[in-house]
């Protein structure tokens, strides 16, 4: 990498060189190198001659460029590609320069990773471990939970459609009339991911933990610029490993609230399934108390707290969901 290419984000940092001149005028006829490249926050005059004479005109982005005579001038970006474009020794500068920048960014944020090489990895580790804890308690609803909720679990995973309804017996209002069932949306459930999803995500930290320990090793300054790009990136890629973590702990966290998880007993096809989701539901939640007594109860009373939604009406599984699965399944 050439010591003399240079990035500029202030003016000042150009109008101090001791060969800069704002008078100075520069062409493709003049034009010997470049020394580097300005993004600026202030508004500076492009010096690129044309055939109407000094350009002048504002902007903030472009390149500094040397003469034959040695003096540094500025040229703008849109001079660049409108006067300089069919420029052979320009088009190479800037390939020059903008490789040489890029190395040079990739060095100066691997020189950080490595000094904090070990802390980076006692976090990845710590990530790992949280990701596994989460992979636990998921584990624990697929491998728990009846069929019809497993079903209804992984079409909201494909379709995003978490709505859980239930049919609500309305009483008669004459002797004329019968008492009819109509169909209410409970809250939506609360979604949870996939314990695919999570082990993705495991495996990934696991590669990420051996990338930055095969990194800790390496001397930054012998890698190619390819090589450094590929370390930078794989390590990058911690932030977002970083997130996802944290949306799966949140979306897990609110799935296996209580008052969610009684949702469940409303996708349920049968009495029996609702047993099973409720010795499910105790598992989740670390309840000691799983009698069948207890099992029966809890259901009653999540049936009663749903009733009383709707003026205490009776209320049931919605029957249309059960007869559209049992079709699916025919």
């Amino acid at each position: 990498m050439s010591d003399k290419t240079e990035y500029f984000s202030k003016y000042f940092e150009i109008g101090n060189r001791k060969s800069f001149s704002s008078k100075q005028e520069i062409s493709p006829e003049n034009f010997k190198e470049l020394i580097g490249y300005y993004e600026l926050d202030e508004d500076v005059s492009c010096q690129v001659k044309t055939k109407r004479g000094f350009c002048r005109k504002n902007h903030k982005t472009g390149w500094l460029g040397v003469t034959v005579d040695g003096v540094e001038a500025l040229i703008g970006g849109h001079c660049a590609k409108t006067y300089f474009k069919a420029d052979m020794r320009f088009s190479m500068e800037t390939k020059r320069i903008k490789s040489e920048l890029e190395r040079r960014d990739y060095v100066t944020e691997l020189q950080n990773y490595k000094i904090n090489a070990d802390v980076i990895l006692e976090e990845l580790s710590n990530l790992r471990a949280n990701l596994i804890t989460v992979r636990k308690i998921v584990d624990v609803v697929y491998k728990t939970m009846p069929n019809s909720v497993l079903r209804f679990l992984e079409s909201g995973q494909r379709t995003n459609n978490w709505a859980v309804n239930v049919d609500v017996l309305y009483p008669a209002k004459n002797d004329d009339q019968k008492s009819t069932w109509q169909v209410h949306a409970l809250t939506s459930l609360k979604s949870i991911s996939t314990t695919r999803e999570i082990i993705s995500l495991i495996t990934k930290v696991k590669f990420l933990i051996g990338i930055v320990e095969e990194f800790k090793k390496i001397d930054i300054s012998e890698l190619p610029t390819p090589k450094l790009r590929y370390y930078t990136n794989e390590i990058r890629e911690k932030i977002d490993y970083e997130k996802r973590y944290g949306r799966f702990v949140n979306e897990t966290k609110k799935f296996i609230e209580s008052k969610n998880l009684d949702l469940l007993l409303f996708v349920c096809d049968d009495y029996e399934e609702q047993f099973l989701t409720v010795k499910s539901i105790f598992k989740i939640t670390g309840s000691k108390v799983q009698s069948d007594a207890h099992i029966r109860l809890r259901i009653k009373r999540v049936e009663e707290r749903v009733s009383k939604l709707f003026n205490s009406h009776p209320v049931r599984v919605n029957q249309q969901v059960i007869k559209y699965k049992n079709n699916a399944l025919a």
